[in-house]
């Protein structure tokens, strides 16, 4: 492989760690260098093919296990992603990029603010010095920000506007049962009586 690379002879490279792989299927550092080769290439789905199983031969690999990670995000695996960042390898002092990964992972990929606000909390705490809590500062006051934006409007929703006056008294006092509705008969015009010993007299 070094010899065809000096050369510049890629596709033997490539070739040559397949070979190696296939020969040595138990090998996982050959795959994972063939992964790595893969991902410059832009074989990210073969690549992570590759990652899978060089973290089920070496699970305690935190390179293998951060570059399965990130390869997961690219193929927007993040159930993949968020499990090969739990079980890192757990330092006293915990992993820089493992946490700045998970923190991004909930942040832009999974979009669960509020834990996204506790991973880059725990970013800042651990590693102060790191030159990515800058940015995790700026993203815990946009989360916190939203966070109060979205208490605020809750609270402020307004009630629903009640029914006129006139309608509720009409509702709240409902006419009797024993009430009989008004008549729709037309009212008939009595008409005068005359008499006929009335009209004579008069003539």
């Amino acid at each position: 492989e070094d010899k065809a690379q000096k050369e510049g002879k890629n596709g033997d490279a490539d070739a040559a760690l397949k070979m190696a792989t296939e020969a040595c299927p138990n090998t996982a550092t050959a795959r994972y260098t063939l992964a790595k080769r893969m991902l410059e290439r832009r074989r990210n789905s073969d690549a992570l093919l590759q990652l899978k199983q060089v973290v089920a031969q070496s699970n305690t690999w935190t390179e293998a296990q951060l570059l399965l990670a990130e390869t997961s995000i690219l193929e927007s695996e993040y159930d993949v992603a968020l499990e090969s960042l739990k079980t890192v390898p757990r330092q006293p002092q915990g992993n820089a990029d493992a946490q700045w990964l998970l923190a991004t992972l909930y942040d832009r990929h999974l979009r669960q603010p509020d834990k996204a606000l506790i991973a880059y909390m725990q970013f800042c705490q651990k590693f102060p010095s790191d030159p990515r809590s800058e940015g995790a500062r700026r993203q815990i006051a946009a989360l916190s920000a939203a966070a109060s934006r979205s208490a605020s409007d809750t609270a402020t929703i307004p009630k629903p506007i009640g029914a006129p006056a006139v309608e509720k008294s009409i509702v709240s006092n409902p006419p009797p049962e024993s009430a009989s509705p008004p008549s729709t008969t037309p009212l008939t015009r009595k008409r005068q009586y005359i008499s006929p010993r009335r009209i004579a007299g008069e003539r």
